[in-house]
Formats: C-alpha cells, sequence, structure tokens
C-alpha cells in the first residue's frame, strides 16, 4: 500500500513537472542576451543625461555585427527582482478599486527583442518623447481586467491613484508575460517608456542570430560611450528560465 501511495505522488509530481514545461513564458528566449549597468550620478546627474547615455549605447550595441535588436528595461522577466504599482482605470468612479501590476521602464526596441506579441495598437516609438504626453502599454491581462467589455486603446491609466499622477494614454496591448516563474499566474502589467520616465539601473536585452558570443563586442561597444561603466550580470534569456524549474527537477 505504502509503494502505491509513492508511486501515485511520483506520477502526480511528474504530471505536475510535465505541465510546467508546457507553460510559455510569453516571450521567446532563444538567441537572446542579457547584460546590467547602473548608471552613476556623478556623471550622469540629470535624467536627460542618463536618457542621452541610455539610447547612444543602444545604438552602439545595434551597430554591433551579427546583433539583430536591441532594448533595456528596469525589471526583466525571470531575473529575481519585483516591481509593480497599484494601477486603476481613468474617468472611473472613486470607489471603483485598483488592481496592482507590474511595473516595466522600457525603450523602443525591448519588447521587440523579447519577440512579445502585440495584440493591438503600436509599441514604443519616436513619438513618445518627454515632452509629449505621456503613454503606456498595457498587456493583455490588465486590459481584460480594467475594460473587460471594450478595447484598452485610447483609454486613460492612473497609476498610484493616491499619488496625483497625471494618467498615461494606452498605445498598445501585448501578450502577458510570466515575470517570476512559469508556475505562478499573471496579474497584468504596464510597459512605459524610459524617456519619459528615468530609471538608473537597467538589463539590456540583445537577439543575435550569430553563431558565438557577441558579447565581447557588445561590451567593447559600449566602452566607446564609456570606458568606465561596468556591465554585469550577463546571461543567455533561457539560463533564468531554466533555473525556475531547477527545484522541480
Amino acid at each position: 500500500a505504502a509503494a502505491l501511495v509513492l508511486l501515485t505522488g511520483t506520477g502526480v509530481l511528474l504530471v505536475s513537472f510535465w505541465n510546467l514545461l508546457a507553460q510559455k513564458p510569453g516571450f521567446t528566449v532563444d538567441e537572446v542576451v542579457t547584460t546590467s549597468f547602473d548608471v552613476p550620478a556623478s556623471r550622469y546627474p540629470t535624467a536627460a543625461d542618463v536618457r542621452r547615455f541610455v539610447d547612444r549605447a543602444l545604438e552602439a550595441v545595434r551597430g554591433v555585427r551579427g546583433v539583430g535588436s536591441a532594448g533595456v528595461t528596469q525589471l526583466l522577466p525571470f531575473g529575481g527582482r519585483t516591481a509593480s504599482l497599484m494601477v486603476q482605470s481613468g474617468g472611473a468612479g472613486p470607489d471603483q478599486a485598483s488592481v496592482l501590476a507590474w511595473n516595466y521602464v522600457v525603450s523602443p526596441g525591448y519588447l521587440e527583442t523579447m519577440q512579445v506579441p502585440i495584440r493591438a495598437g503600436r509599441l514604443f516609438d519616436a513619438r513618445d518623447t518627454p515632452d509629449q504626453l505621456p503613454v503606456v502599454i498595457v498587456d493583455e491581462v490588465l486590459a481584460q481586467r480594467l475594460w473587460p467589455s471594450g478595447s484598452a486603446l485610447g483609454r486613460q491609466l492612473i497609476i498610484s491613484p493616491r499619488m496625483g499622477i497625471p494618467p498615461r494614454t494606452v498605445v498598445g496591448v501585448v501578450g502577458a508575460v510570466r515575470q517570476a516563474d512559469l508556475s505562478g499566474g499573471n496579474t497584468g502589467a504596464m510597459y512605459r517608456r524610459h524617456t519619459q520616465l528615468t530609471e538608473r539601473s537597467y538589463t539590456m536585452a540583445i537577439r543575435s542570430g550569430a553563431s558565438g558570443s557577441v558579447m565581447p563586442a557588445v561590451r567593447a561597444a559600449i566602452e566607446t560611450i564609456d570606458p568606465l561603466l561596468p556591465l554585469y550580470d550577463e546571461w543567455g534569456m533561457a539560463d533564468p528560465v531554466q533555473r525556475t524549474l531547477g527545484p522541480r527537477r
């Protein structure tokens, strides 16, 4: 009887594990490498300085032979960090409940590099500058939670409702991405462009079809912009995803 219970329990675990393997992270890990950096206030004191450096670094990396695309984010899926904020639909009544959403700050090219599918609208582009009205991209989960009976495009999203932050206009809806691991649910996510909200710690995602590692050339490209800036946490994007499965193997 004990052996039967053990075999049954093992079978359940195996089924659960294979079901987990079948889950999709919402992005494509193949051919994506990442590296992180911190933009120091000592050399880049203003928000404009930070944006200018990030844009120049991206331009340099995109020019590397073998690099197909590149973009930055302050929150990398499966990267071990969390960043979420309460959000609310603009124009809603005062009694409407806020919901919690993952908070990504990204550059143009990031969603494309991760191959997060676009469901409606557009991705970030040259129109989304600091002097323009603030915009936001939401994922399909958050869109469904806030606007279940209609399109999210053109709607107003209020971030941290009690803070009095001006609302952002939804310009795009993308597929849902699992942030922490393959087994967790998804509460929804929003993406804001790095030129409209400044961060100092970023991870650059780079898609390359080159047969060898492009990282030496990537490091050299960034050194042409700032030779003193250290890069750290260089990974293939498949590595953190596989690490989440390790304890269950």
